[in-house]
């Protein structure tokens, strides 16, 4: 509800300036701190970088799992047994789920390295976070199931 000042009463002296803050700085408000593998809250006093929550979700959203889940997220779920092509094809959704955010220059992407085992594989993530100028890591272990959003 807008202030209204008394009569008599000039506008000038009775509003407060407002200030700015610096668009380089980083953000005042923090993500909410989300176990990446299970999805769960991990604190109500701690938070993450809202990039690096980003980051997060993006990699363990499964593509089109719902009607607010169409254009984002990964497809990981597609990969069925080791062959070969796993390493290229989990490479490619990862690429493809962090498009966004290295396309607005939210980060810039510097590693997606698959280390693979006899039955399991796991994407190591390695980016820079630039607004704050900081090197991620993100490892998901592709052996556990990926949530859906």
């Amino acid at each position: 509800m807008p202030v209204i000042p008394p009569a008599g009463v000039s506008p000038a002296g009775f509003f407060l300036g407002a200030t700015g803050t610096d668009p380089g700085a980083p953000p005042g408000i923090l993500a909410d701190a989300i176990d990446p593998e299970t999805g769960e809250y991990l604190s109500i006093v701690r938070s993450y970088d809202p990039t690096d929550a980003a980051v997060l979700t993006a990699i363990r959203t499964q593509a089109k799992s719902g009607s607010a889940v169409q254009n984002v997220g990964q497809k990981y779920h597609e990969a069925t047994h080791v062959l070969p092509s796993l390493p290229d094809f989990l490479r490619q959704e990862t690429e493809w789920a962090l498009r966004h955010l290295t396309e607005s220059g939210q980060i810039s992407l510097e590693t997606v390295d698959v280390v693979e085992g006899d039955d399991w594989a796991e994407v190591q993530i390695e980016y820079i976070n630039v607004a704050r100028q900081k090197r991620q890591k993100a490892v998901l272990p592709l052996t556990e199931l990926l949530g859906t959003a």
